[in-house]
């Protein structure tokens, strides 16, 4: 793992274990969807007026 600098002081930061993608400190965790999971959708209702 590449070592992180503090964009301030450019002082090397201490390594945290982070489960997921990390790069720099920023880090990205993925999720499995669930079976059950309701994903919305993006319908179109046209409104009589």
């Amino acid at each position: 793992m590449p070592e992180t600098l503090d964009p301030i002081t450019l002082a090397p930061m201490p390594l945290v274990p982070r489960p997921g993608i990390v790069v720099g400190n920023i880090s990205a965790t993925c999720h499995k969807s669930s079976a059950n999971e309701k994903i919305p959708t993006n319908t179109y209702l046209p409104i009589k007026r």
